[in-house]
């Protein structure tokens, strides 16, 4: 729609005569006149000061469809922007001199069960004025499927149910307003097909298991690893599913320590003696054969119990010494007079 020229208000000529901006993209705004950008032209602060605050919009649920935007008449200009779901299409507003409004609606992704509704600022709807309702809005377009009737609710917001948009669809529609300083907020609402509000699985990753403490006595070793969690949020702007943020932990098992890893582990030896004894006296040589015993106590470790039993090991240790004098005379005793221990520990 082109829009006629009008007389510059004394806030448009001060918006037109500010100084103009290098990119498009540091403004908040689109500025167009007849259908034409101008953006360069005007100045972000200046423009923004004369616009008035956004409605306050509900937070997207999962697979909920939301675009929102809205458009301003300052002079003969439009400012507009869409401050949310602009990956899934867009709602034009082109108001004109007249201060008639023609709401354009485009989707790029499917939606239904859909809700348009448009909040006047700085003016009013004029009832039973919204008319010309075209779907698709150009050649090459999907139509709309289940267009309703359109209501008002108790502050003046314009109601607009819509069965189905599929991806790719419009319509556009027009509607009067009645004030000095015309603006509509506009918001599209409705369900995505075949979208689960159940989040996908959270995509985790593990580092490598690494050993960090052995337990000879058990037999186990204590092994780490970091897992990195990344949940799947909503991404209201994008419409899916997306890994959000990543929180790390450390996941801990126990595993059986291997037999070469057992041969490794210190083992404390005990050891001991006992005395010296006699065990055989020598009357032909003369000397008195003595014998010790060497006991060495370690822990053996039993692979079907997983536990460390005791194990002994003995070694003999021998040695002679000459008789004494006592143990001389013996030899001379007459052998009827000897005891079997005297026989048992002497020789011949």
């Amino acid at each position: 729609m082109n829009l006629r020229r009008l007389t510059l208000t004394a806030a448009a000529l001060a918006l037109m005569s500010a100084p103009a901006i290098a990119a498009p993209t540091d403004c908040d705004y689109t500025w167009s006149r007849d259908g034409v950008d101008i953006t360069s032209e005007m100045t972000c602060s200046d423009a923004e000061a004369n616009l008035p605050e956004p409605n306050q919009l509900a937070s997207a649920e999962p697979c909920e469809f939301v675009i929102s935007s809205r458009s301003y008449l300052v002079g003969d200009a439009i400012a507009a922007r869409t401050d949310a779901g602009a990956s899934l299409g867009e709602i034009r507003t082109e108001i004109s001199p007249e201060h008639t409004a023609r709401v354009t609606v485009r989707v790029a992704q499917e939606t239904t069960g859909a809700t348009l509704t448009l909040r006047a600022t700085g003016a009013a709807f004029v009832a039973d004025s919204a008319t010309a309702f075209i779907t698709p809005a150009e050649d090459g377009e999907k139509a709309a499927v289940g267009i309703g009737h359109v209501e008002f609710d108790d502050d003046g917001a314009l109601i607009l149910p819509i069965a189905e948009l599929p991806a790719g669809s419009s319509l556009s529609f027009e509607v009067e307003l009645a004030g000095d300083k015309p603006g509509v907020n506009a918001e599209l609402r409705g369900a995505m097909p075949e979208c689960s509000t159940t989040p996908p699985p959270a995509l985790t990753e593990y580092s490598p298991w690494a050993d960090t403490e052995r337990s000879c006595e058990k037999g186990t070793m204590l092994q780490e690893r970091a897992a990195t969690v990344r949940e799947q949020i909503w991404n209201a702007e994008q419409a899916r599913w997306e890994p959000g943020p990543a929180t790390s932990s450390t996941v801990t098992r126990v595993r059986d320590l291997s037999a070469a890893e057992i041969v490794q582990c210190p083992v404390t030896e005990q050891k001991s003696v006992t005395d010296w004894r006699d065990i055989r006296h020598d009357c032909a040589t003369g000397n008195v054969e003595q014998q010790r015993t060497h006991t060495t106590t370690r822990p053996k470790w039993d692979p079907v119990e997983r536990t460390w039993a005791p194990g002994e090991s003995h070694k003999s240790e021998t040695r002679y010494r000459p008789m004494t004098s006592a143990e001389v005379a013996q030899c001379t005793l007459v052998p009827q007079r000897l005891t079997l221990a005297d026989l048992l520990s002497w020789g011949s």
